[in-house]
C-alpha cells in the first residue's frame, strides 16, 4: 500500500466524501499533536496534512495510522485491523464507507476510554501516553510492516 495512495479518489458519493475528509482532518490533527514531543520526523508528515502541501489529500496513511493506534491501545484486535484494511483496499464504495463508519466508532471508543490527545493539555490515560511516547515504533513502524 502506497503512502500517497488516496482513499478519497475511490469515493464518488458527496456525503461519503465529506465524512471521509472530516474524519481524516480530525485524525491528522490529533496525530500531529501526538508527534510534537516524541517524533519530529512524523510530526512534519502530519503537518503537511493539516497545513502543508497535503492539506487536501486524504491518504490511506492517515487511516492506517489511526488503526495502528487503536491496535496499540488494545481497542481492536489484529483480525479487526485486517478487516478494516480490507475494507479500505476495496474498490467498492460501500465497503469503504463501512470501513469509515467502523473506524469512526472504534476511534470514539478510544476517546471515551483513553481520551483525545492535545499537546497543550495531554489529559489521556497512562496507556495512551505511553503509546504517544513510543509513536515511531507503535504507530509508524506498524504501517511500514503492513
Amino acid at each position: 500500500m502506497s503512502l500517497h495512495r488516496t482513499l478519497i479518489s475511490k469515493v464518488i458519493d458527496k456525503q461519503i466524501h465529506k465524512k471521509v475528509k472530516t474524519l481524516a482532518k480530525k485524525i491528522s490533527s490529533e496525530h500531529f499533536q501526538m508527534t510534537l514531543v516524541a517524533d519530529k520526523s512524523s510530526n512534519y508528515v502530519w503537518w503537511t496534512y493539516i497545513q502543508g502541501k497535503n492539506i487536501d489529500i486524504v491518504s490511506e496513511f492517515i487511516f492506517i495510522s489511526e488503526i495502528n493506534l487503536l491496535l496499540s491501545l488494545g481497542i481492536i484486535t489484529t483480525e479487526e485491523r485486517d478487516s478494516l484494511m480490507s475494507m479500505f483496499e476495496s474498490e467498492d464504495e460501500d465497503n469503504i464507507y463501512l470501513g469509515i463508519l467502523s473506524l469512526e466508532q472504534f476511534r470514539n471508543t478510544r476517546i471515551k476510554t483513553h481520551g483525545e490527545y492535545n499537546h497543550e493539555k495531554p489529559d489521556v490515560s497512562k496507556e495512551f501516553l505511553s503509546v504517544v511516547m513510543s509513536y515511531p515504533t507503535e504507530v509508524i513502524k506498524r504501517f511500514l510492516k503492513k
